[in-house]
């Protein structure tokens, strides 16, 4: 008995490319957190141990503009799989600052580009410069959330 194995699809689908425009202030994500009413967020563990640490918090620098590609999964994966496909560590990785101007654009319906449930997947750099996966998506209605910012 033969058996064929076919080839596997490919993990992303590429749906098109947005342009993340060039900030001139520090970005704070706790700052970001703390001054918007927080139930709007909802953020992955991952987030709050590698963006919220402590009292601080990550701090970005200003950043150019620069485009960002964006995909839908068509199945589900681990992270090195993803990163893998896309090209390595270097071509996954965003910024929070990025990622909150995705969120902001999405609540004021400019874009479409993020979806409304837990698959918007972000490879950012933690404190310690290592790219980590991370989820946060923005309800425009309540949420219960079991994290508190202060």
């Amino acid at each position: 008995m033969n058996i064929i194995i076919g080839a596997k699809p490919p993990l992303l689908e590429f749906v098109g490319t947005i342009i993340v425009p060039k900030t001139t202030c520090k970005f704070s994500v706790k700052n970001k957190i703390v001054s918007i009413n927080h139930e709007q967020y909802m953020v992955d563990e991952n987030f709050i141990r590698y963006f919220l640490w402590e009292n601080n918090g990550k701090i970005e620098y200003p950043i150019a503009e620069h485009p960002l590609g964006y995909a839908d999964l068509s199945r589900s994966s681990l992270d090195n799989f993803i990163i893998d496909e896309i090209g390595g560590e270097a071509k996954v990785e965003t910024t929070l600052t990025g990622m909150f101007l995705l969120l902001d654009r999405q609540n004021d319906c400019r874009d479409d580009v993020l979806r409304n449930d837990n698959n918007n997947i972000f490879f950012i750099k933690d404190q310690y410069g290592s790219v980590m996966c991370t989820h946060i998506w923005r309800f425009l209605l309540k949420w219960r959330n079991e994290h508190t910012y202060g």
